[in-house]
């Protein structure tokens, strides 16, 4: 019987009755439906070193006098560290590191491994040992969306295992800001990961442990300043204070 065809199956479930017929029918196309098979943990462990010894090979181009990232528009000005250049070339490779992040952590796949750790580290020796007249295109490392989200996707969790609640997670990632002035992350996508991972009790907290904090160093600089990512936060945690409205409003921010 596997092996009949549409018009032979049809002739078969007619001779059974309705009941039946539809039952055979069923059974038949459950064959069609295709199973992904799910990729081993060794396949993702595997993926996930090759993601980042390609981060790293890009941050160790960096720091060559006559490498990738050696911008020189004409041969009388000087060459300049093109960052702008290095940020695209991680961003694809965050995009697949973010892709294995649940894996990583749900079978414990890098044991040991700190995001923030090795975000520092990437600020630290991006551009390290170059002449000093080698000046950089732009003074930080502006990292674009992916990479953002995998830092906040893997601290938020990390947060979690270390006991921390929602304010000390954000507290966590603006120190990081100021461990390394010339880390910034996507604003749009801070804000947005934030307001969209944490619950409506988690936001209030956040919004409380801001307000309640504003005149530490973390915060008052950050906090009196209308073009900062956390000001705009803390407007839009504001705002949205005593609504009671789902964080799926944020989605669109």
């Amino acid at each position: 019987m596997l092996s009949l065809d549409r018009e032979g199956l049809g002739k078969v479930v007619s001779r059974l009755g309705p009941e039946t017929g539809e039952t055979l029918r069923a059974l038949m196309a459950k064959r069609t439906i295709r199973i992904t098979p799910v990729v081993g943990s060794a396949k993702v462990k595997q993926e996930w070193g090759r993601a980042w010894e390609e981060w790293w090979s890009c941050i160790e181009e960096s720091c060559l006098e006559e490498g990738k990232y050696r911008l020189q528009e004409n041969d009388w000005d000087a060459p300049e560290l093109d960052l702008l250049a290095l940020v695209e070339d991680l961003e694809p490779i965050a995009a697949r590191i973010r892709k294995l992040i649940d894996r990583v952590m749900d079978e414990d796949l890098d044991f040991g491994f700190s995001m923030v750790e090795a975000y520092l580290e990437t600020v630290k020796r991006a551009g390290a040992g170059l002449p000093e007249w080698m000046v950089p295109v732009e003074e930080e490392l502006r990292f674009e969306k992916h990479a953002t989200h995998c830092l906040l996707e893997w601290e938020v969790r990390a947060a979690l295992e270390e006991g921390l609640d929602a304010y000390g997670f954000v507290l966590k990632i603006r120190t990081l800001e100021l461990e390394a002035p010339m880390l910034v992350l996507a604003p749009d996508t801070l804000i947005q990961s934030i307001l969209e991972k944490l619950s409506d009790e988690d936001l209030r907290a956040v919004l409380e442990g801001m307000d309640r904090d504003r005149r530490t160093r973390e915060w008052k600089r950050e906090l009196d300043s209308s073009d900062s990512v956390w000001f705009k936060l803390h407007q839009e945690l504001t705002r949205q204070r005593g609504t009671g409205r789902s964080r799926e409003c944020y989605a669109a921010l």
